[in-house]
């Protein structure tokens, strides 16, 4: 990703030039460019999307042209989400969670999935909030395995001393 950043025509991005980011802009995308796990981050009033190479499983096709993109036009269909927690951040306010359930444009996949992330606030040299940064795990296959787990459970617990094949079967239904 890191040459798709350079190759990039950023002067046409609300960002411009690299060579005038902020200083903690360009710290960042060193930290994610060096990362294995999935961040992105969110600059500037145009809310300018950078990302490392293991965010690109999570946008999925998106990927092709989220880069410098705006993070919520890129996120059109999970916007109502993420525009409060966009706004809390850029506020000035850190977010952690351990779970959020987002329905995401998943390119022909189940679109319920699940996320554990942080949103931080980041200063420009101005001490003014520049954007935020993202560190986030993807979570739905973990979220999914507890909710088949605890439909077993529960499916175990209802045929507890049924008898016989009906009376099994109509208690499962």
């Amino acid at each position: 990703l890191g040459e798709r950043m350079r190759a990039l025509d950023w002067s046409a991005t609300p960002l411009g030039r690299p060579g005038g980011w902020p200083s903690a802009l360009r710290t960042l995308v060193g930290v994610m460019l060096g990362s294995k796990q999935p961040m992105f981050t969110v600059w500037g009033d145009g809310l300018t999307l950078l990302f490392n190479d293991a965010y690109r499983s999570v946008l999925g096709h998106k990927e092709r042209d989220a880069l410098g993109r705006n993070f919520l036009d890129v996120w059109h269909e999970i916007r109502d989400d993420l525009l409060p927690l966009e706004q809390r951040t850029f506020g000035g306010d850190s977010i952690h969670m351990d779970d959020i359930t987002l329905m995401m444009d998943r390119e022909g996949l189940d679109p319920e999935a699940h996320f554990a992330f942080s949103y931080t606030p980041v200063r420009d040299e101005h001490d003014e909030v520049g954007g935020f940064f993202c560190a986030c795990t993807e979570t739905t296959e973990v979220v999914m395995a507890n909710r088949r787990q605890l439909f077993r459970l529960e499916l175990e617990e209802a045929l507890r001393g049924v008898e016989g094949a009906e009376a099994i079967m109509e208690a499962a239904v």
